[in-house]
């Protein structure tokens, strides 16, 4: 009984969440499933965020580009598919495929290099600001910055990107030579979705989290022992980048689109906001609040088609101020006392 009180709360809110993820299929119509679908793609993200701000303590503001960059080269992957040049590459007068876009031809090459080129982006803009000793607020005002580079590029290489109008048409997974159908892909994207919690779990507890945790509380102290912290928080970096890419090429297919709006500060910002509201440092709390925050938007937006931006802006702003350390936060900082008032009291 001991032990299944000191299991911290947070475990519980994980197994409840999952469940009612895994059941939300059963009395939803296609419309919501699809949209929690999209959903799904954003907790890998937030997953992603959350390695890196919440037990590292490095604010990125620019996560929506290694999110973009996952999708778009699913997307251009997808549209090359068929070895033909696509509709919205010929109106811009392109002919043939390019020789540096050949190898997208192959949709699985494409989907590896859509997962892997994010985390190597990722690893090498962290190892050079990291190792010129770049953090805090300079590190996410840097990566802040790649948001408007990325828009740039987009839209100045509208030939292969789409511009402003993106990449369009993509559908969704093909298995055993058929698509997947609505509650099929929801399904497929919980697998994913599971697979990466158990993954950053196992990460956070091994001797590579330990030492970034610990880099989080007093990097001098970490590398008077020998540590190179500038390199472990590097291939955080990239890792948390993988995970970015994962998410997007997942959600491109979800909304059969990717388009340079979904790159901007906007999606960075909602990722912050959602760690700030359900609480950094646990994955739970990333998770809950991004679903929380991405349905009271929709919801919302809904009932209140004037309003409802300076409605949620209120609920975040109420949340923030008497709830600082998050929702999550909160509840395991409740739990930490019972316990400690428990060991008292045995000792007493």
């Amino acid at each position: 009984m001991k032990k299944i009180l000191n299991i911290k709360i947070n475990y519980y809110f994980d197994a409840l969440l999952f469940f009612f993820l895994a059941t939300f299929p059963m009395y939803s119509s296609k419309f919501r499933i699809e949209q929690m679908s999209r959903y799904l793609c954003y907790v890998i993200l937030i997953f992603s965020l959350d390695l890196l701000w919440g037990y590292s303590g490095t604010l990125s503001l620019g996560h929506s580009v290694l999110f973009g960059m996952g999708g778009y080269i699913y997307a251009l992957s997808y549209s090359l598919k068929d070895g033909e040049v696509p509709a919205f590459m010929k109106n811009a007068g392109v002919e043939e495929i390019p020789d540096f876009l050949n190898a997208l031809s192959d949709l699985r090459t494409g989907i590896f290099l859509a997962i892997f080129m994010p985390a190597v982006f990722a690893f090498l803009i962290g190892l050079f600001l990291f190792s010129s000793k770049v953090g805090g607020m300079f590190f996410a005002v840097i990566t802040c910055a790649l948001i408007t580079l990325a828009s740039l590029f987009l839209n100045n290489q509208s030939a292969y990107t789409g511009g402003a109008n993106g990449i369009t048409g993509v559908g969704r997974f093909v298995f055993g030579g058929q698509k997947l159908s609505i509650p099929q892909n929801y399904y497929f994207i919980l697998l994913i979705v599971l697979l990466v919690y158990f993954f950053c779990r196992w990460l956070t507890r091994s001797k590579f989290g330990k030492v970034i945790i610990a880099t989080s509380e007093n990097d001098q102290r970490v590398k008077f022992l020998g540590y190179k912290t500038s390199l472990f928080k590097a291939f955080l970096y990239a890792i948390s980048g993988m995970l970015a890419g994962l998410a997007g090429v997942l959600f491109v297919p979800v909304s059969g689109i990717i388009a340079p709006t979904d790159i901007t500060g906007t999606l960075s910002t909602i990722l912050v906001i959602a760690l700030a509201v359900g609480g950094k440092g646990c994955l739970t709390g990333g998770a809950l609040g991004i679903i929380l925050i991405e349905w009271a938007q929709s919801a919302l937006s809904e009932s209140f088609s004037n309003l409802w931006q300076l409605i949620l802006g209120l609920l975040v702003i109420f949340i923030v101020f008497f709830v600082p350390e998050g929702f999550m936060g909160k509840v395991l900082g409740w739990q930490e006392k019972i316990v400690m008032k428990r060991k008292e009291t045995n000792n007493g």
